[in-house]
């Protein structure tokens, strides 16, 4: 998934003929999760831990990839690695990445391109202003300026 982690999702359909994996909410509901969806986000939780995130096209997609049996589970690392270093580093690019691979200093294993990171996205995206305030003191300790 997202963060790296396999996720194995119990009692769900699979069809492997599909183009599309669809994941059906009525299942998630069932299975006591919540589906949080905004700004062409989509978050699904349990509890208070963000356990698949998607986001949106046409369809809602979930960032990451299928995996169906012991025999693929030797190809889904090479992704998951690249995102695992992208983070440990200090969200580097990919190019900083591929630098690194060539000087050795990351294992010698394959490696994918870090395609969406969204703390990546949230870091690049701008702040509203806030107002100047108006103060309305007229005594002592009546105003704080305290640096939260």
């Amino acid at each position: 998934m997202f963060d790296g982690v396999i996720r194995i999702l119990k009692n769900f359909k699979y069809v492997s003929n599909l183009s599309r994996n669809l994941v059906s909410l009525s299942v998630l509901d069932d299975a006591d999760y919540t589906v949080k969806i905004e700004r062409g986000f989509m978050k699904i939780c349990r509890g208070s831990i963000v356990v698949l995130k998607g986001i949106k096209d046409s369809l809602y997609y979930l960032i990451g990839e299928t995996v169906t049996s012991s025999n693929t589970l030797a190809e889904a690392p090479t992704d998951h690695k690249a995102i695992l270093w992208h983070k440990m580093l200090g969200q580097i690019g990919n190019k900083g990445l591929q630098v690194l691979k060539k000087q050795s200093l990351l294992s010698n294993d394959k490696m994918s391109k870090v395609d969406l990171c969204e703390n990546c996205v949230w870091g690049k995206h701008h702040r509203l202003v806030f107002k100047v305030g108006q103060h309305n003191s007229r005594g002592i300790l009546e105003y704080l300026y305290v640096d939260l």
